[in-house]
């Protein structure tokens, strides 16, 4: 996949109303120095702009593969546009992922806004309490928690909010 195309592809559809977005997943790992492979692009918009972001995915050519009222996924028949998929977030989570997103590189002179380190150990934390058979998210939490820095306070809350206070302990243990 060629992120450098996907975002150019998108970055107008934000830009043009004047709404944030956010790189999660794999490649905000990578913004903090993950050793992450990742095949598709994962993002955060607001839920407001959903249905119309779904529209301009599939004028551009993408598959919808599902759409949820927090989430959809995208997958284009070129392999180097590929996959993407949208967690959509409204209110006071909005605005505080929004408000402390910081442009990072990803990838050589590639970058994009990404949510600070704690709202993704949040984001983590609720994908692997949702499913626990997803251990890449307790490899990506590991490494989260282990960022100088880190508001381990805050971090801690979000594995207490999601019933997996035990996780964080033997995280930060290992």
């Amino acid at each position: 996949m060629d992120v450098a195309r996907v975002l150019d592809l998108i970055r107008p559809f934000f830009e043009g109303r004047n709404e944030p977005y956010a790189l999660v997943g794999g490649l905000a790992l990578l913004a903090y120095g993950a050793p992450r492979a990742t095949f598709d692009v994962d993002l955060l918009a607001q839920r407001s702009s959903r249905d119309d972001f779904v529209r301009f995915l599939e004028a551009a050519g993408f598959a919808t593969l599902g759409v949820q009222p927090g989430f959809s996924d995208h997958q284009h028949p070129d392999p180097t546009l590929g996959r993407v998929d949208v967690i959509y977030v409204s209110g006071p989570t909005a605005d505080a992922v929004f408000a402390g997103c910081a442009r990072k590189s990803i990838t050589g002179a590639v970058a994009a806004p990404i949510p600070r380190a704690e709202h993704l150990v949040a984001m983590k934390a609720q994908a692997f309490a949702r499913d626990q058979t997803r251990y890449s998210d307790l490899a990506d939490l590991q490494f989260l928690l282990a960022l100088p820095g880190l508001d381990l306070a805050e971090a801690r809350g979000y594995f207490e909010a999601t019933g997996l206070l035990e996780y964080f302990d033997r995280l930060r243990r290992s």
